[in-house]
């Protein structure tokens, strides 16, 4: 979708400006991770400059090394993605495909005249523009409709709201409202104490993200455009989160529009529904839990497939499954394949609705990922689940659904630091160190070994040969502040180094 959206030497100018925010590196690097070559990276560094120079008024924001690598300026470090995403968006406001995206999602229509007004354009460019933006959006089975000289978004409305939500709450996060006639103001007024309350934990961009839901449903709703039936499967286990987490609570206090009970009642559902896969923590850990144990006991697709998913995952890698982690797996597998049911074929292109674009957690070949992908690969397969294999099977879901895999995968593994000292120059540096460390990291994860063959790391303040399979870290003060902070950054290197290479 962005291929139509912004040029595309705009967007490999961002890409390379996101990845110099991730981490500094040099021009060679940059060519082959990004596969660019170096002579046009340097090219998009210098006009990336001169644009946050004459948007910001930042200069050199980009910066080289003499050694030859280049950097986010540290001065502005800590506001780089802040940056990086207001220069997306000022782009994207450049774009007249946007611009018209931006206005039949945040307003249910427009005249003819009012789009061809607003946007500058001729009557012959936006017919040409509405034909170019269709073949896009049909693969979310949505389109511009023209009728009577009014544009207005049709085609399947679950399309439409996820089309708008993730659109919007990717282009603008938390930088600028986009709606016209509907202010943030009016949609705080709306809400329930209780949700004021719980709301105020949440960060800005959390609570926007909301909003942007609140927004488009109202909008939509107000001008009868509902969304379809649940299959009675679906709508029980939709009912089983709105009875665990009744999120949808605000719905008497919106101005959604005359509606019969039982379209109010599937709007509410899937409110519900969409909140908690999009806004994560909307739910509590412990509601997450509590559901998942619930799905655990009922028997429809998404949870068979979660279950036996589960069952090949304990039998695969070894590791801490308590029943309360069992639940969570189960959780999360089955809010997912519920979302892949409603979406279908056109998963893909609503998980490349970011940009820059997701990035999975499968881009290493480690032995664990490897045996994630093809276990998946296997159980999509079978053939009690061979009716959504057309679905699952597509590469873009396969890649989510298996990072989401390891991700969890991770959290059954609990890393463990066995560390030898090395001290000798004073009868209480042992104890000293042993309680320190022990104040600073988990005893259970990071522990004192008096064996130094099974020792990941040996703390000296002697001469002690080192390997690469066993560091040494040399430190000849144990009130020295900086050799404490080498030391932990060290021992926590060492804990994501085991995390990571399995």
């Amino acid at each position: 979708m962005y291929s139509k959206l912004l040029p595309k030497s705009k967007q490999s100018e961002l890409i390379v400006l996101y990845a110099l925010i991730r981490r500094r590196s040099s021009l060679k690097k940059l060519s082959k991770d990004l596969d660019i070559p170096s002579s046009t990276i340097k090219k998009y560094l210098k006009k990336m400059n001169q644009s946050i120079e004459l948007h910001f008024h930042i200069a050199d924001f980009v910066q080289a090394s003499v050694s030859g690598d280049y950097y986010v300026n540290p001065e502005f470090e800590a506001e780089s993605i802040t940056l990086f995403h207001r220069l997306k968006l000022i782009y994207l406001k450049e774009s007249v495909a946007f611009s018209l995206l931006l206005l039949l999602t945040t307003t249910y229509r427009y005249s003819e005249y009012e789009i061809l007004d607003m946007l500058f354009i001729s009557h012959s460019y936006l017919k040409k523009l509405i034909q170019t933006i269709n073949q896009q959006l049909a693969k979310f089975s949505i389109q511009i409709t023209l009728s009577d000289k009014q544009l207005f978004l049709t085609g399947n409305e679950l399309s439409v709201r996820l089309f708008s939500f993730l659109l919007l709450s990717d282009s603008y996060q938390n930088l600028e409202w986009p709606f016209q006639h509907i202010s943030k103001k009016q949609i705080k007024q709306s809400l329930t104490d209780d949700v004021l309350r719980e709301s105020a934990k949440k960060s800005e961009t959390k609570k926007t993200l909301f909003y942007f839901f609140i927004a488009i449903i109202t909008l939509r709703t107000q001008n009868n455009c509902h969304l379809p039936p649940l299959s009675e499967e679906t709508e029980h286990l939709f009912e089983m989160i709105y009875k665990s987490k009744n999120v949808a609570r605000i719905f008497n206090h919106l101005s959604l529009g005359e509606m019969k009970p039982t379209i109010k009642k599937n709007e509410i559902l899937y409110f519900n529904f969409l909140s908690s896969l999009f806004i994560p923590d909307i739910i509590e850990p412990n509601k997450k839990i509590e559901l998942g144990y619930l799905f655990i006991q009922n028997n429809s697709f998404p949870t068979n497939f979660s279950k036996v998913l589960l069952k090949r995952l304990k039998y695969t890698f070894k590791g801490n499954y308590t029943g309360d982690i069992q639940a969570t797996f189960t959780y999360f597998f089955t809010l997912l394949c519920l979302f892949l049911q409603l979406v279908n074929i056109r998963a893909p292109y609503f998980l490349n609705l970011q940009f820059p674009p997701l990035s999975y957690n499968l881009n290493s070949r480690t032995k664990t990922i490897v045996q994630i992908q093809n276990l998946y690969s296997d159980l999509i397969t079978q053939k009690k689940f061979v009716h959504y294999y057309e679905t699952f099977s597509l590469v873009s879901t396969k890649h989510y659904f298996c990072s989401l895999i390891y991700a969890l995968v991770q959290m059954t593994r609990t890393p463990n630091l066995q560390i030898y000292l090395q001290l000798t120059k004073n009868f209480t540096d042992i104890p000293y160190v042993t309680q320190q460390l022990s104040i600073l990291f988990n005893p259970e994860i990071v522990t004192i070994t008096t064996d130094i063959r099974t020792a990941n790391l040996v703390i000296s303040d002697t001469l002690e040969p080192s390997s690469n399979d066993q560091p040494v870290f040399f430190i000849d003060s144990l009130r020295d502040y900086a050799q404490w902070q080498s030391l932990v950054e060290m021992i926590h290197q060492l804990l994501v180094k085991q995390l990571f290479d399995k």
